[in-house]
């Protein structure tokens, strides 16, 4: 018998599946249960509510996207390709995870007493201390910089890389192009 921990776990990689496949507005218990493997009752057992397994899934998704240990291999580069480095990391996440992106970002969960605006502003803030701490320039300039990257990048091709691709004619999930494109943006603004 498999434990609470881990059927846990498996209803939560199935209800991002299920965002994934089919949005979030329909993705349903049901389809989530028969992704997991389990049955309705498992999960009102392990969530007591579909909104209550929706709040674990926002809780996992904001830890492993906003993880700072991802960032360890670009860990002594300095601020431009360090920046880039995590850009890219991001970016990279929210294409493989659009619906889940979006579901962080819609206008009824991102208000600032959300889990998913204090995740991501606390993220902000780490990569400026970090971006200071190799020697950027500190104060209203380089905020005013991360936000055009991040903006440019993780709201702007990680979203809408279908967008930009009809404008540019080149493929912005191909990680080489993605990889130019972050570095041109992080070059431009900071």
């Amino acid at each position: 018998m498999t434990s609470a921990p881990n059927t846990e776990l498996k209803i939560i990689e199935a209800a991002i599946a299920c965002i994934e496949r089919y949005g979030l507005k329909n993705m349903t218990v049901r389809r989530i249960a028969q992704e997991a493997g389990v049955n309705v009752a498992a999960i009102n057992y392990h969530f007591r509510s579909k909104e209550q397994m929706m709040q674990r899934v926002l809780e996992v998704t904001l830890e492993n996207a906003f993880d700072w240990s991802h960032f360890e291999s670009s860990e002594t580069m300095p601020p431009k390709p360090r920046l880039s480095a995590i850009l890219d990391h991001m970016v990279m996440g929210t294409q493989l995870f659009p619906e889940t992106t979006r579901m962080h970002f819609s206008s009824p969960r991102m208000d600032s007493n959300s889990l998913s605006y204090q995740a991501f502003i606390e993220f902000l803030g780490k990569v400026y201390d970090d971006l200071v701490a190799r020697g950027a320039a500190p104060g209203e300039e380089l905020r005013l910089a991360l936000i055009q990257a991040v903006t440019a990048t993780i709201l702007g091709i990680g979203l809408h890389a279908d967008i930009c691709q009809g404008f540019i004619e080149k493929d912005l999930r191909d990680p080489e192009v993605r990889r130019r494109y972050i570095e041109r943006v992080v070059d431009k603004v900071l």
